[in-house]
């Protein structure tokens, strides 16, 4: 353990040594770069110094040329006055001083820029002599701090080579003590049996009794309520089949049309697709004990209720488009009005949609149903969605048979208005009402109750199994029960019970050895005595006389061969063979 904490404490140190030479490598390069760029900036300062310097050289030249330009026109002017000719004088003069005014202007011109540029010089020279002692400043600052950084580098470099050393020093012994933990595992563990995550669904989880007890409750009541809609399903079938007959053929005066006749055929045989669902989820709860543990894992004879919910929604999509045709036949009777035609064609929107919803309360059922199948890949956090959703299918499912009993009642009050309604249709037409009535009451009652115990539904079992902290996947997380532990639960509780039972009544090894040495030694002499008996007999062969009078008085004395052979044993205590 201290080894593993210096361990720890070295790994950390060397992190944190080498993540600080990256740091210090990009701080060095970066003020190097800084420190080259300043010397740039020194280097064109210099130039443009030394250019200033170049125009102040040439202007200070152009000066004197001007001046000795000056004292040279000076002089010819002086010999020009002095001069006779007075009008070339007087020429010379006006061209002279016109000159001179000219050359005094450009004079005061190249003063005031010598200067404006000797100014312009003296402040450069100022900035740079101020910029070069600060880039003075920092160079040796930034020498300084690379001095600096060069020292901690090669710090962190011995410091990080004595943590590697002393980290492959630590490697070597953990590896050896890992290869002792391997030969430990190899030689003394057999196996270990919570590394298989499918294995530990194997075992026997621990529970609550009480929310089993619940669970079978709720089961016991969702199979009432589908007892009742199957029923209320049936007669819906039934009666329909009936009004088929009456209307708009009733066979008579009128032959039955051969959608019609299909469609009674298929309306006929309702209790063939019915029936095996309310059997089949019956079988499922007679399968659920009190004292074993029920989850979706476990359940796996909801599969057969599922797929009988499945057939019986196929068959209900089988027998969509002859209900759908003969309501279109009924339009097509010359006595159905427009009012009538339009309610019929209400029925036959909520027909479909009626269908569209069964189809996808089967999605919800096949769902919760595949949940103990060995294919099934869905995480218990999605349970809880399965159900809301079945219990919003279940809503809609009663919303749908509301919206088909609101129409069907509509188009029944405005068929009785018509002359050719018959007293057997208003009859027949009253069961079909009655019979969406009690559907639509099994439903509401199947959705309160599965809205009411939805927070049941949506919680975890509470169970545990032995090695469900260990190997959990991601993808499926918490404990995972196997669907065979029911039997195998039942198995183990049979081996336990014949453990508790009371071992058969046995007498010691020693003795039954004993025993049967003595009882082996009895038959041995038994067969000799019997051996001289019959040679004895053979050589002295007894007469009728001697052996009648011979068992008189054996019969006298009340002695028979029986007893003789009994006081042979009793003499030689033979013992009988002990029960082992």
């Amino acid at each position: 353990m201290a080894d593993a904490q210096k361990y720890q404490k070295l790994a950390t140190e060397y992190a944190k040594l080498k993540a600080q030479i990256p740091v210090l490598k990009k701080a060095y390069l970066e003020e190097q770069a800084v420190c080259n760029d300043l010397k740039e900036k020194l280097k064109e300062c210099e130039q443009s110094i030394r250019k200033y310097e170049q125009e102040v050289d040439s202007l200070t030249f152009r000066n004197q040329q001007l001046s000795t330009r000056v004292l040279f026109l000076q002089e010819e002017l002086d010999q020009a006055e002095t001069s006779k000719k007075k009008s070339k004088v007087a020429e010379s003069n006006m061209q002279y001083q016109s000159r001179l005014e000219e050359l005094e202007k450009s004079v005061k011109d190249y003063e005031g820029k010598f200067s404006h540029h000797q100014e312009v010089l003296d402040s450069t020279i100022q900035k740079d002599k101020a910029q070069i002692d600060k880039l003075q400043e920092e160079k040796a600052m930034l020498e300084i701090k690379c001095q600096s950084l060069e020292k901690e580098t090669k710090s962190c470099r011995s410091r990080a080579d004595i943590a590697e050393n002393q980290l492959k020093t630590v490697q070597c012994h953990l590896q050896k003590q890992l290869e002792q933990a391997n030969k430990i595992i190899t030689d003394k563990l057999p196996f270990i049996d919570t590394k298989n995550r499918d294995l530990n669904g194997l075992n026997l989880p621990t529970h609550d009794r009480r929310h089993q007890l619940q669970a079978r409750e709720l089961v016991s009541q969702a199979t009432n309520h589908t007892a009742e809609l199957v029923q209320a399903l049936s007669n819906f079938y039934t009666y329909s089949e009936q009004r088929s007959k009456i209307y708009p053929a009733d066979g008579t005066h009128e032959p039955y049309s051969p959608v019609n006749i299909q469609y009674c055929k298929y309306l006929h045989e309702n209790m063939t697709y019915l029936r095996p669902v309310e059997q089949s989820l019956k079988h499922f709860l007679s399968t659920l004990n009190e004292d074993s543990l029920t989850t979706l894992e476990t359940a796996t004879e909801l599969q057969p209720f599922a797929v009988n919910f499945k057939k019986m929604v196929a068959y209900m999509n089988k027998l969509l488009p002859y209900q759908l045709s003969s309501l279109e036949e009924e339009c097509a009777v010359s006595s159905c009005s427009a009012s009538l035609e339009s309610k019929n064609m209400d029925l036959h929107a909520s027909l479909k949609h009626l269908t569209a919803v069964f189809n996808k309360l089967d999605t919800y059922v096949g769902l919760l149903a595949a949940q103990s199948g060995k294919t099934c890949s869905h995480p218990q956090k999605n349970h809880a969605h399965f159900f809301s959703h079945l219990c919003q299918a279940l809503k809609d499912l009663n919303n749908a048979v509301r919206e088909v009993s609101k129409h069907y009642n509509a188009k029944v009050s405005l068929e009785h208005q018509l002359p050719t309604a018959t007293q057997r249709l208003k009859t027949t037409d009253e069961c079909v009402v009655s019979s969406l009535i009690s559907l639509v009451t099994c439903t509401g009652k199947f959705n309160a109750f599965l809205s009411g115990n939805l927070e049941f539904f949506s919680q975890s079992a509470g169970y545990r199994t032995r090695g469900s902290s260990i190997g959990i996947d991601s993808v499926t997380e918490g404990p995972r029960s196997n669907p065979a532990i029911v039997c195998y639960r039942q198995k183990a509780a049979g081996y336990l019970s014949s453990l508790a039972s009371t071992a058969p009544d046995s007498v010691p090894h020693q003795v039954a050895v004993q025993n049967r040495q003595t009882l082996l030694s009895s038959a041995e002499s038994k067969e000799g005595l019997s051996k001289q008996y019959s040679s004895r007999v053979s050589r002295h062969p007894p007469c009728k006389k001697h052996s009648g009078k011979r068992s008189v008085s054996h019969r006298a004395h009340g002695v028979t061969p029986c007893m003789c052979i009994g006081k042979f044993k009793k003499k030689h205590r033979v013992a009988p063979w002990p029960p082992v």
